[in-house]
């Protein structure tokens, strides 16, 4: 039964909450206040648990058996794992009335509110507030437990932590929170410096169209009456956001803020989660979009790629073309938000603009969108689209355009320059404040070369980049290899981005099926084959289309694509022909390709071989002579691409040498074994071998074999001779005749001689059979002769 006493009690305690609303509950000193927005604090029951920082009303007026007065103290203590559970304590409570108001901060773990005595209290949410010491005499089963209640610490974490915006830029801010918690409620303020209205404004009110995130309107409040005026600080004006989560996002526009340094505090309404967040306004500067200032220029049936640049401005809209092209397009390009870039990357698909009145069918936008606002398929008044053919008029008071020809290009764009412009979008009219130009000048497409490469490895590289550090110019491909067909060509890169792009019939088939396959696929009119050259008498030539290539790697700044093919697979699966020649060509029909006003093609021969690899220097019988020295050399060639391995073994009973060199870009390969070990006359096996092929052979070493392009040791020898003969002779002779005879003989000779000798059996040097000591003795034979005649 309830008594008079209880009645007055609820009476009193019904008012002393709702005073509390406005005056507050009595608070201990030292603690901070989490209640941030117009809520009550929760009443305290165990168990249960809570957020660090959440305000708990304690309320004893109706406690069992009268067991603590109105005016007593409580305490808050920690639940350990003591004998009875009851822990240090935290912090003393005074009843006023029997109530008071728990809001303690940096709490986490459990707790239990005990009377000064350590005497645990259960405040069960149907039977009221006992001591756990009278649970007994209280209806239902209890356990100590029943009066433990918990704290945890809420995670809250705002970003960006700054923000930077032009004052009426509409900018849009993404404001991300971060939490463990569920449900809650955050109070947004700027500590008085922005009004209630305007920070209600910034998340709810007028937000550009890209605003993603806006709060609902069921979800945000003002905390506080604005008359336009700011608050004092205590009272600050503040909005209160409903609905919060574990990530929640808003958007936000903070560039109708006054220009000024502001601090955004978001905290979480009933528990001690905070968080700021920096807010600069700065005065806006002039709006302006930057084009290129080269023309811009690629061929027909490629993509013309360029660059704007924006300032201060999200928007702009474009003119492409002008009346005296007779072609005009007219569309509107708008900055990302989620790039870090004050540049849109624009590309104009020149393929794709025929039968197009829609300009976001061929042109696009990385770092933003392309938009054709207000456009009208009927073509009658259009705003943003296309226009061709004659007298086409531009209304630049609303940015429309007419004409009284197609509304559609019906072929490809033709050849030739074209006005780009760009506009402020700012402006009262449309089309009136140009604020750049420039020129895209559309070129004729070309078909220039093709050639013929080979990779050492087996298989096709990953991307471009892999496949030219392997490829190598040959016009020999060799059995099992990899065959790669270059071909440098404009024109193509806007409809051709795989092997199945281009026109070709099945594998093998003979001639240009084009009628058949482009009525079935719709191709372009651009073919590769690979053709045997001459079959034979009767026989029909194989012939290889792009569809039978491993890979396509495009190379469309240089306006150049790579097709690789397995050679011993190509086709049907039997492959290349060895002994017999090919020709890659590429062809582009008129008849069926929109770019070019010819017929084109460029083509290229290469052979088709066996691999092969052979070792040098053999002798008449097929034989290698090795010397015994440090560097034995084995040499040899192969057709095999430049940069394979040849393994080059020299084996004999006990004794076992390998290398493995590359080919050159010759084709050739050398290396190097040290053969002093062996005895002259021992026998050894050599074998060469590299891909499919080998090539084995005896050897024979050789202690005083000179090996021609070895590394033995030179020896240069420079001499200098100097002689110099005098001999003067007298002779008398008495006879009938009396003859004196002088002779006087003086020779210089000055000899200096450069000679390279390798080690081993060399001659003597000079000349070929006429020694020097032959010389002297020719020399003394003479002398004597002349004194024997003169007796």
């Amino acid at each position: 039964m309830t008594t008079t006493n209880d009645k007055i009690r609820s009476v009193v305690l019904s008012a002393l909450m709702v005073m509390s609303v406005f005056a507050g509950a009595t608070a201990f000193a030292g603690s901070a206040a989490a209640n941030h927005g117009a809520d009550s604090a929760e009443s305290l029951t165990t168990p249960n648990s809570y957020w660090d920082g959440e305000e708990l009303t304690i309320d004893i007026t109706n406690i069992y058996d009268d067991a603590v007065a109105n005016d007593d103290t409580l305490e808050l203590r920690e639940w350990d794992g003591s004998d009875d559970g009851v822990g240090s304590r935290v912090t003393q409570i005074p009843l006023s009335e029997g109530t008071a108001t728990l809001e303690e901060d940096g709490l986490d773990g459990q707790y239990v509110i005990t009377t000064t005595g350590r005497e645990p209290i259960v405040f069960d949410s149907e039977e009221g507030p006992f001591l756990y010491e009278d649970a007994g005499d209280v209806t239902g089963t209890y356990s100590e437990s029943d009066a433990v209640f918990s704290f945890s610490e809420q995670e809250f974490n705002v970003t960006p932590d700054s923000v930077n915006v032009s004052s009426g830029s509409n900018s849009i801010t993404d404001v991300e929170i971060d939490s463990n918690r569920g449900r809650y409620k955050i109070n947004v303020s700027a500590d008085g410096d922005l009004s209630a209205n305007e920070l209600y404004d910034a998340f709810y009110g007028e937000l550009p169209g890209d605003a993603d995130d806006p709060v609902s309107e069921d979800n945000i409040e003002k905390h506080s009456a604005d008359d336009g005026s700011h608050s004092e600080a205590g009272t600050q004006s503040s909005i209160i956001i409903s609905g919060a989560s574990t990530d929640s996002v808003y958007s936000a526009d903070f560039s109708e803020f006054e220009t000024d340094e502001y601090e955004l505090t978001y905290q979480v309404v009933d528990a001690a989660g905070e968080d700021t967040m920096d807010v600069n306004v700065s005065e806006a500067g002039d709006a302006d979009v930057r084009l290129p200032n080269d023309v811009v220029s690629n061929e027909r049936g490629d993509d013309i790629e360029f660059n704007v640049s924006f300032e201060n401005t999200e928007t702009a809209d474009f003119q492409f073309g002008d009346t005296e092209a007779n072609f005009v397009t007219r569309f509107r390009v708008t900055q990302g938000d989620d790039f870090e870039t004050d540049n849109v990357t624009l590309t104009i698909e020149t393929d794709e603009i025929t039968d197009q009145n829609d300009p976001t069918e061929f042109i696009n936008a990385e770092y933003g969108s392309v938009t054709a606002p207000g456009y009208d398929s009927s073509g009658d008044g259009d705003y943003y689209g296309v226009w061709t053919g004659g007298n086409i008029e531009l209304e630049n008071d609303d940015g429309s355009a007419v004409t009284d020809d197609k509304s559609t290009l019906g072929s490809a764009i033709a050849k030739g320059n074209y006005d780009l412009s760009a506009y402020l979008t700012d402006t009262a009219d449309a089309y009136q404040d140009r604020a750049d130009k420039t020129s895209i000048n559309i070129a004729q497409r070309s078909t220039d070369a093709v050639d013929t490469w080979v990779i050492p490895d087996s298989g096709s590289p990953d991307d471009l980049d892999a496949l030219l550090d392997k490829v190598n110019n040959s016009d020999t491909i060799t059995s099992s290899g990899m065959l790669v067909v270059e071909v440098q060509a404009s024109g193509i890169y806007g409809y051709i981005d795989d092997t199945g792009d281009f026109t070709g019939s099945d594998n093998n088939e003979v001639g240009h099926d084009a009628d058949d396959y482009l009525e079935n696929n719709g191709k372009n009119g651009v073919f590769v084959n690979v053709t045997q050259d001459d079959a034979g008498p009767n026989a029909v030539s194989s012939q290889y289309y792009a569809t039978a290539a491993q890979q396509y790697y495009e190379d469309a700044e240089n306006n150049t694509f790579y097709l690789t093919f397995d050679t011993s697979s190509m086709g049907n699966g039997d492959g290349l022909v060895t002994g017999n020649s090919y020709t890659a060509n590429f062809s582009v029909l008129e008849e069926y390709n929109a770019f070019t006003d010819d017929n084109e093609e460029v083509s290229s021969e290469f052979n088709y071989e066996e691999q092969d690899v052979e070792l040098s220097n053999l002798n008449d019988d097929d034989e290698l002579m090795l010397p015994n020295s440090e560097n034995a050399t084995i040499e040899g060639t192969s057709n095999l691409p430049p940069g394979t391995e040849v393994d080059v073994e020299v084996e004999s009973s006990g004794n076992y040498w390998s290398d493995n060199p590359e080919l050159d870009a010759d084709g050739e390969f050398s290396t190097n074994f040290d053969l002093t070990e062996l005895e002259n006359g021992t026998e050894v096996d050599v074998t060469a071998s590299a891909g499919s092929a080998e090539h084995e052979v005896s050897a024979t070493i050789m202690s005083d074999y000179e090996q021609d392009g070895g590394e033995d040791e030179t020896t240069t020898e420079e001499t200098t001779e100097e002689t110099t003969e005098e001999t003067t002779e007298e002779t008398t002779e008495e006879t009938t005749e009396e003859t004196t005879e002088e002779t006087t003989e003086e020779t210089t000779e000055e000899t200096t001689e450069a000679t390279e000798t390798t080690e081993g059996d060399g001659g003597d040097g000079g000349i070929p059979g006429f020694g020097m000591a032959v010389s002297l003795v020719a020399l003394i034979a003479a002398a004597l002769l002349a004194v024997r005649r003169s007796n």
